[in-house]
């Protein structure tokens, strides 16, 4: 079966810590490889982030072994896993997903989450 993982953008991450809502948006990627930044189309990026704190290459997320990983790609403001109940945050050079998971990529916030089964708007 084809790894498929969803994620969602939640938000962006406030000075006091909290998320203050945006246009809320849903995709699927299924594949190899998918790349997340600031810009789009010849920058190569699939999903792109309209906020000064994305990188232009900000993460990219793999399938290694079956599972997903997200890997910072030396971006400026890094990649965070973050514990909403907590509110607490920490930088991630690489993560395995074995769950959902809150990542922040700078300010943006989002969850990242491995479907079990097919999705019915995959996209490649």
């Amino acid at each position: 079966m084809t790894p498929i993982l969803r994620v969602e953008v939640l938000g962006k991450i406030v000075s006091d810590g909290h998320a203050v809502n945006v246009i809320p948006v849903e995709v699927f990627f299924t594949g190899e490889c998918f790349r997340i930044g600031s810009t789009k189309g010849a920058a190569g990026n699939d999903l792109c982030l309209n906020d000064p704190t994305v990188s232009r290459h900000h993460a990219s997320v793999r399938v290694e072994q079956g599972q997903w990983h997200i890997r910072d790609e030396h971006s400026d403001n890094g990649v965070w896993k973050v514990d909403l109940d907590n509110r607490t945050s920490e930088r991630i050079r690489e993560l395995k997903l074995e769950k959902p998971t809150s990542i922040a990529l700078g300010r943006v916030l989002l969850r990242l989450s491995p479907v079990v089964g097919p999705s019915p708007n995959a996209s490649q």
